[in-house]
């Protein structure tokens, strides 16, 4: 998979991802990203053309590249906004040619623009028609559509948005259509439309109407039934049960049913031993069956009842036969329940929902039911919920989670009442739910009934310092309390004091969660002398309180000896850097936090501070990345002296850091001798990154010097980091008898030629280092030339990166690499590089070494006639080749020959490009020698030679010998009449395709 690339998927794989594209990105970015990507849109024929989302400019251009038989669809929904657009598509595309038109999407609006555009649409290969009508007068659009309906592949039709009379449309007497959707259906329409639609499988109707006329009754009472359906939908009704059943019974082979109604009574829809018997009896082949029904219960009516009904759907027909869960939720505050299949649920119930939400501000909370087994505990938890009056009745709820639900002070209130009773609760969520000071004092005293509650989450509430009283009332007798969450809720010094009391009593508390409050320093004293007693606390958050130096003071030494504490975060307060060190100082002894959070506080190093102790106590921690921290000299001290101590032995468990980031912060050098520190220290290493820190030539004989001691590093990576040639002859060094560095990146340094040399030493030596990167930097073509030597007789190297060096051989080396090791790479392309000679030589050796490429691209690289013949010396050897293009290379006469004989009997070339390379006459003479010995040559391209007569007259009497030979290009060559009559003349004979245009 390391090879992956979307340019080497299939042309086929490729079209399908275009299909999900609009026409102007297929055109204006996809096209232009490669030549390969080039080549497979010109071939791509499935464009939709949407004028909603085109401009006009954009339709003007993209007319010039898309042939019309290439569109298979048209999607024009704003008709009457597009006139212009219209115009222009009609004046730039020959609708004639509109061939391949498969669908439709059209608004139409009654104007002359709607007849225009109607009238020279092809839909001869028409399968499906969407049409989105506002007309009063849809004469013409039905006369359009019945034309339509009568194409042999016709199968799909879209109305769910046009008002059409179903009984008004000409519908013809064999129409083949399967899906339809219309916008609105009644009885008589839907048995109407199963009369005439003999194929139809699927039908969709946005509503279905009430019979008012009772045209229930006034349908033929003959058993008739249409086998044709397999799937409906219902998408908006007040049907009843039995309205349901008169119409399902119409199609008994039914696989996909779904049904929404929206009712204002509660009746016989909701019980699912009706359904079962109409499924059963009627539905026998119903396979998928999604509803959802809304419904107004009766006045009086209690959750008792809403059991009762879930109850008939967690019979084995609809658990184990059919695995259909239903959910029932009811929603206290509308007296309304909702009744649907999951996770079913349609698409506008939110749009249903709006009026709910803009009476209460937000969707009322709701007691929810699922047809689950009864051994799943049904109803052990409530998630959402408003009002509990009569809702909570169960004995074995234990947790209540109501987060951000806008309950306010009443719903609060009437949660409070609803809790007192139950006395198995140990959680409840109230956070984000402005309960205020009111809430708060009516659930401290629900909350004195119950002794074994653990969690409490009252986060954002505005309960402020006289609502911490009452809870704190309520909470300081409980010993089983393990999380507090109260932050953002206006807590001063007084609030803190309340609590304070709660802590002293309680000393097993873990999770203590206080931030963005008031608390200052004052309270943090209160917070400091409570918990000195607590050796259980895992969590304490005081970020965003105000704090300064001397309530860290005092928080410092309350918990440094705390073993159990791992969390503290005292971000975005207001204390110093010297405080922030003497703070960590504090927890290097006893203490085990592995997350310490001082960010956002006075210039520090807080993030070096968090990171050492991560170190020091995550057994865990294999990875750490500090990139762009802007650690300084003392951060990175205190990284350094956690990284030295961190192999420890506990419990024989052994932990060793094996990744350090680092990259991206100051102090250049320092951070290299810091990490050297930790290197020497920790002996299983494994990735040096440290790009773009600026370490100089001092940092890498820091880094060289503790490397010596280590085996495990793998990867080295000092790009960007203001290295010359004296730091790189360091690190080389080092690297020469290295076993273990397979990765060496050194991109964007200052490597000149001497560097290149020190490189191609070590690689003398190095037989590990597969992948080397030398990107941007100043090597010079001696430089190279050091480097290829080497690379010649190194076959470790895999992967290898010069781009962006003064010399272009850097690309020749990086693909004379690439040849040699990807045994699936089929094309070798240099363009627009003048890799002259010495280029050319490298290219040859590494054609020597491969067989699988069949594609050369070498355009316009200067080789001359020397380097053609260390391409043709090569041709000898490879014999797998299709392709040549040697376009602009100044190839000559005598390079012509060198090919020429390379090429006699070439068993594979089919196509050969020598565009514009000073041949002439007698050049041409060399190739016409060699056309009929070449089996299976194809194309040859002479294009803006000067080959004259005479070398006109050589290929004429080739072509009459060549059998394969089909395209010759010899235009712009000078040829002259009397050379295009030899050619002429030879092609009496023989079908080839022949350009020789005079010279201009």
């Amino acid at each position: 998979m390391a090879d992956a690339s979307l340019l080497a998927l299939p042309v086929e794989l490729i079209h399908r991802i275009l299909n999900n594209l609009d026409a102007c990105s297929i055109i204006f970015s996809v096209r232009k990203v490669c030549k390969r990507f080039y080549e497979i849109v010109n071939l791509y024929d499935q464009y939709e053309l949407n004028f909603d989302s085109m401009s006009e400019s954009c339709l003007k251009i993209i007319s010039r590249f898309i042939q019309p038989e290439k569109i298979t669809s048209l999607v024009l929904r704003n008709m009457w906004y597009e006139s212009e657009k219209i115009k222009i598509f009609l004046s730039f595309f020959d609708t004639s040619q509109l061939i391949r038109i498969q669908s439709i999407t059209l608004g139409l609006s009654n104007q002359a623009s709607d007849s225009q555009l109607l009238q020279h649409l092809n839909i001869s290969n028409l399968v499906s028609l969407n049409i989105h009508s506002t007309s009063n007068r849809p004469g013409k659009e039905l006369n359009f559509i019945s034309k339509v309906m009568v194409q042999s592949h016709f199968r799909k039709l879209c109305l769910a948005e046009s008002h059409y009379n179903i009984m008004r449309i000409p519908w013809p007497d064999r129409c083949t259509i399967t899906f339809l959707t219309i916008k609105s259906c009644s009885l008589e329409e839907y048995n109407f439309l199963l009369q005439h639609l003999a194929y139809l499988r699927t039908f969709i109707t946005t509503k279905f109407i009430t019979d008012t006329s009772n045209q229930l009754n006034s349908l033929p009472s003959v058993s008739a039934y249409y086998s044709q359906l397999m799937s409906l939908m219902i998408l908006n009704s007040s049907l009843s049960i039995t309205e349901f059943e008169s119409i399902l019974s119409l199609t008994p082979s039914l696989v996909k049913l779904k049904l929404i109604s929206y009712r204002s009574n509660f009746d016989s829809i909701t019980n699912g031993s009706d359904w079962e018997y109409l499924i059963r009896n009627t539905l026998s082949s119903l396979r998928t069956f999604e509803f959802f029904f809304s419904y107004t219960l009766r006045k009086g009516t209690d959750t008792e009842d809403l059991t009762l009904m879930i109850d008939r759907f967690r019979t084995s027909f609809w658990l184990q036969e059919k695995k259909w869960i239903i959910t029932c939720d009811y929603f206290l505050t509308r007296n309304t329940i909702n009744l649907y299949t999951t996770p079913t649920c349609p698409k506008d119930f939110e749009k249903k929902m709006e009026p709910i939400k803009w009476m209460y501000g937000s969707l009322p909370c709701i007691i929810r039911f699922k047809s689950l087994p009864i051994d799943d505990k049904f109803n052990s938890n409530i998630h959402l919920l408003r009002g509990t009056d009569d809702a909570i009745q169960s004995q074995t709820i234990r947790n209540i989670d109501l987060e951000n639900n806008g309950i306010g002070e009443d719903g609060a209130i009437r949660i409070a009442e609803g809790i007192k009773s139950i006395k198995t609760l140990t959680g409840l969520n109230l956070g984000k739910n402005q309960i205020g000071i009111r809430g708060a004092k009516y659930l401290s005293n629900a909350l004195q009934q119950n002794m074994i509650i653990n969690h409490v989450y009252l986060e954002d509430n505005q309960i402020c310092d006289e609502g911490v009283g009452f809870l704190a009332e309520a909470l300081k007798s409980h010993t089983t309390l393990v999380s507090l969450h109260l932050g953002s809720n206006k807590i001063g010094i007084t609030g803190t004091q309340y609590l304070s009391n709660v802590l002293r009593n309680n000393t097993k508390i873990r999770r203590i969660y206080l931030e963005n409050n008031e608390i200052a320093d004052e309270g943090v004293q209160f917070l400091s002398e409570a918990l000195a007693n607590n050796e259980e606390l895992n969590i304490l958050d005081l970020s965003d309180n105000k704090i300064g130096d001397q309530g860290a003071l005092y928080m410092g030494e309350a918990l440094r000896e705390h073993m159990a504490l791992r969390v503290l975060n005292l971000s975005s307060n207001e204390i110093s850097a010297a405080t922030a060190d003497h703070f960590y100082e504090s927890f290097q002894n006893k203490n085990k936090l592995v997350q310490f959070d001082l960010k956002g506080n006075e210039e520090c190093d807080a993030v070096a501070m968090e990171g050492s102790l991560q170190i020091r106590n995550d057994k865990k921690t294999i990875a750490l990345d500090l990139r762009s921290n802007k650690i300084g000299d003392k951060g990175a001290k205190y990284i350094a002296h956690a990284l030295q101590n961190n192999t420890v032995i506990n419990n024989c468990y052994l932990f060793t850091l094996k990744r350090l980031r680092l990259t991206d912060n100051r102090d250049g050098h320092f951070i290299a001798l810091e990490t050297a520190a930790c290197i020497k220290g920790q002996k299983n290493f494994k990735q040096l990154l440290l790009s773009s820190s600026r370490i100089g030539n001092n940092g890498v004989r820091y880094l060289t010097e503790a490397l010596r001691h280590n085996s495990t590093i793998s990867i080295i990576d000092l790009s960007g980091n203001q290295i010359d040639d004296e730091g790189l002859h360091c690190l080389t060094d080092f690297l020469k008898n290295n076993k273990s560095v397979h990765t060496l990146k050194l991109n964007t340094n200052s490597i000149t030629d001497t560097g290149a040399a020190y490189i191609a030493e070590m690689l003398n030596k190095n037989t590990t280092i597969t992948a080397l990167e030398l990107n941007s930097n100043k090597i010079q073509d001696e430089g190279m030339e050091n480097l290829a030597d080497v690379i010649m007789k190194n076959n470790t190297l895999t992967t290898l990166g010069l781009t962006n060096n003064p010399s272009v051989l850097g690309v020749v080396l990086e693909q004379f690499v690439t040849v040699r090791h990807n045994k699936r790479l089929t094309k070798l392309q240099i363009c627009g590089k003048h890799i002259g000679i010495n280029g050319a030589k490298y290219i040859g050796l590494s054609l020597q070494e491969n067989t699988t490429l069949t594609e050369l691209d070498l355009t316009y690289c200067r080789i001359g006639e020397e380097g053609i013949k260390y391409i043709a010396d090569a041709l000898n050897y490879n014999k797998v080749l299709t392709k040549i293009n040697l376009t602009r290379n100044q190839v000559g006469n005598a390079g012509v020959q060198y090919l020429a004989d390379a090429l006699q009997h070439y068993p594979t070339l089919v196509r050969l490009n020598l565009e514009e390379n000073e041949i002439d006459g007698q050049g041409a003479q060399y190739l016409a020698n060699v056309l009929e010995p070449i089996l299976v040559l194809e194309e040859l391209n002479l294009n803006r030679n000067i080959i004259g007569e005479q070398g006109a007259k050589y290929l004429a009497d080739a072509l009459t010998k060549s059998k394969t030979l089909i395209r010759l290009d010899l235009g712009n060559n000078q040829i002259g009449n009397e050379g295009a009559l030899y050619l002429a003349k030879a092609l009496e004979n023989h079908r080839v395709s022949i350009n020789f245009e005079p010279y201009r």
